[in-house]
């Protein structure tokens, strides 16, 4: 019943986004990949908000809130709504909205969709009544998330998001990863297409747009603690002058990937790059993504907790390997789900990348468990590798393990602002909830979890 009750919903709700597409015509920049999808999205919608807008200086640009890119989430972009989760009256009255929004003025020219695949046909059905202006690819993991639902064959969920290339209007723009192969392939195969292909990289100087010397920005505070801003490096936009960008909040070369097609694209729009990145410099920092944090206990937070695939959790380990701290490295991890087949082996692989960068392993659930194994196996110390068995669990842990180290600095006599300087790397797939642990060890002096925090919503709270 609930299936029936869905596939009513979804086909009145994409009946009316559809109605308001053709009636309206705004241009669409739709982004899909298996990685960095909404960190793309967010960094696009800050390069163009300010700067497209009418006579009021009201924002002509809609962007996805959020990760909405399913069958329903698309649709409510469109129409300007949010889910309304298991409650039945509140889909009536979004539906009823819905039907108002139709004939209401459509104040949007240009549209920002994330769009995602979970099952086989997503994107294909998505394409049915979206074609796109513009088409971001991002980055495709060897071992996508959703894989099982593809039969564990990574090669037809990667031809499902080739379907929104294959739906890119005549004389549109096609912006791809030119140092991800899926990417450069599908841009390949489309090079017969009357289209505009531009690419962004961090490792090809041929690129049209390219990053490089991506450091991180580390304030040392004394010789025991140090505070970890962000990361930044140079931009390189063919035919222009390069430019210096710094992020503040955010790690890793990941968010230099979101950056580079959102400036990309607001080259395309004629807007000044140089506003272009300081807009995307103040935007306040999507949640649960290599999002920096201040913890309990001086500690700092690396907040990466919205998902995780083997290729996104093995960047957050590069990230905090190339870090360089006084303090321990405590790294705590929940299962990657999703992943059939290759569930135990890449869980595994995680736990071999992490001796000798963690100090302090905690694991959280039944498919996590192979990484402390693992790290175990290739010689991590026994007394540094916890087991748990659920985030609630994980977090109380990560109190006591920072505890613990307090009293370590207390016993070698240091001063009050000299305690601690721990770094905390926190991830796992949405269903391990790892939010509850960066809820637990969040200093709540400086932060309401509420606002900075995914899944905060009070449907997840029975979750």
């Amino acid at each position: 019943m609930k299936g029936f009750f869905k596939k009513i919903i979804v086909k009145i709700l994409t009946w009316q986004a559809q109605f308001l597409l053709k009636k309206n015509n705004p241009k669409i920049i739709a982004i899909t990949g298996n990685l960095g999808k909404t960190s793309t999205k967010d960094s696009i919608h800050a390069a163009l908000r300010k700067n497209l807008v009418n006579e009021k200086e009201d924002s002509l640009v809609l962007a996805s809130k959020k990760s909405m890119n399913s069958d329903t989430g698309i649709p409510l972009t469109i129409l300007g709504m949010e889910s309304g989760w298991a409650n039945p009256a509140l889909w009536l009255k979004i539906i009823l909205n819905g039907f108002v929004k139709m004939f209401d003025k459509f104040p949007y020219k240009y549209l920002i969709l994330e769009i995602g695949a979970d099952m086989p046909g997503d994107i294909k059905k998505v394409c049915e009544f979206i074609k796109p202006d513009i088409v971001v690819l991002t980055a495709f993991a060897e071992v996508p998330v959703h894989i099982e639902f593809f039969g564990n064959d990574r090669e037809l969920l990667v031809r499902e998001k080739k379907y929104l290339v294959e739906n890119l209007k005549e004389e549109g723009v096609l912006i791809y990863n030119l140092d991800d192969k899926d990417c450069v392939k599908i841009a390949k195969e489309a090079e017969s297409r009357n289209i505009i292909q531009k690419s962004f990289s961090l490792e090809n100087p041929e690129a049209d747009i390219f990053g490089k010397n991506i450091q991180v920005e580390i304030e040392e505070i004394n010789k025991y603690v140090t505070k970890i801003k962000g990361v930044s490096g140079q931009v390189f936009l063919k035919g222009a002058e390069n430019y210096h960008v710094k992020i503040i909040g955010n790690l890793g070369e990941a968010i230099f990937y979101s950056i580079l097609p959102a400036i990309l694209i607001a080259d395309i729009f004629n807007i000044n790059i140089e506003k272009t990145i300081k807009d995307i410099e103040k935007n306040k920092k999507t949640k649960g993504r290599m999002r920096l944090l201040e913890g309990v206990s001086n500690s700092t937070i690396i907040d990466d907790t919205y998902n995780s695939s083997p290729k996104a959790l093995t960047h957050g380990i590069e990230v905090v390997k190339n870090i360089k701290i006084p303090g321990k490295k405590i790294f705590v991890l929940g299962d990657m789900l999703e992943l059939g087949n290759f569930t135990k082996e890449e869980h595994e692989k995680v736990g071999e990348e992490l001796v000798g960068v963690a100090d302090i392993l905690i694991v959280s659930g039944v498919r996590a468990k192979f990484i402390g194994e693992s790290a175990l196996e290739k010689g991590m110390s026994r007394d540094n590798v916890y087991f748990v068995p659920g985030s609630i669990e994980a977090g109380r842990e990560t109190l006591l393990v920072l505890e613990n180290e307090i009293e370590k600095d207390y016993k070698e006599g240091r001063g009050e602002k000299e305690l601690g300087g721990d770094l905390i790397f926190i991830k796992g797939s949405q269903g391990a909830r790892m939010e509850k642990v960066v809820r637990m060890v969040l200093n709540r002096d400086m932060y309401d979890p509420e606002e900075e925090l995914v899944r905060q919503e009070k449907v997840w709270e029975r979750k």
